[in-house]
């Protein structure tokens, strides 16, 4: 068995993406650290490396997120024609309206 001193914890990784972009509750984010094993090791880091089992090698966290925005089109109802006979030569008119989450855009 290698001496443990040869054994090296390396630094966190960055933490990876949310995994989740957008919803009512929060995500998770994960970042990592790796043991670079002694030259020459076989095997686990277990069998290598005992005294870092007990060290954290994954990390995880909540990440905060927007809630998911929904769009949807709201159409009103199509005024009267301006003429009276058809509106062949008439005009109607209607409202059209892009909602985001109970927030319009005209």
């Amino acid at each position: 068995v290698p001496c443990y001193d040869q054994c090296i914890l390396k630094k966190w990784s960055k933490f990876g993406p949310c995994s989740k972009s957008c919803g009512d509750s929060p995500g998770t984010r994960s970042r990592v650290r790796h043991v670079v094993l002694p030259v020459g090791a076989t095997g686990s880091v277990a069998k290598n490396c005992p005294e870092l089992l007990n060290r954290k090698l994954l990390e995880e966290q909540k990440c905060a997120i927007p809630k998911c925005t929904h769009y949807k089109w709201i159409t009103s109802t199509w005024s009267t024609c301006s003429t009276k006979v058809s509106c062949g030569a008439g005009v109607q008119v209607r409202t059209v309206i892009c909602a985001e989450n109970n927030t319009a855009f005209v």
